[in-house]
């Protein structure tokens, strides 16, 4: 998937969706992350430096859950978005397991239903 068109279905996120990424994002911090998502964290946020894309994809997602009035623990969602977000953008510079970890979350609750 693209980036233009990862951030245009964030931007139609639903209110159940967002609360199953809101859900199943909790489980994983509650779990601990994974040595492969923590270093994929650390490379995507050096190559997004000036966090032009966190900007691109954090919009689109605050514009979904306003759209649908969703006002849970959206930060949690939030963060699976982003995190998601930028593995797809930095796709060529991560090893496939690194985009898989970061997009692990966005693929549970989305991609995959």
């Amino acid at each position: 998937m693209a980036m233009k068109t990862f951030v245009r279905r964030v931007g139609k996120l639903s209110a159940d969706e967002i609360a199953r990424l809101v859900e199943l994002q909790l489980a994983a911090q509650r779990n601990g992350r994974a040595a492969l998502e923590k270093t994929a964290r650390v490379k995507v946020s050096r190559l997004d430096a000036e966090h032009d894309l966190v900007a691109e994809i954090d919009g689109a997602f605050l514009e979904s859950a306003r759209a649908v009035g969703y006002v849970g623990a959206r930060q949690a969602a939030q963060s699976a978005v982003r995190w998601a977000g930028l593995g797809e953008a930095y796709r060529e510079q991560l090893e496939p397991e690194e985009v898989e970890a970061l997009q692990a979350v966005w693929t549970a609750a989305i991609a995959k239903r």
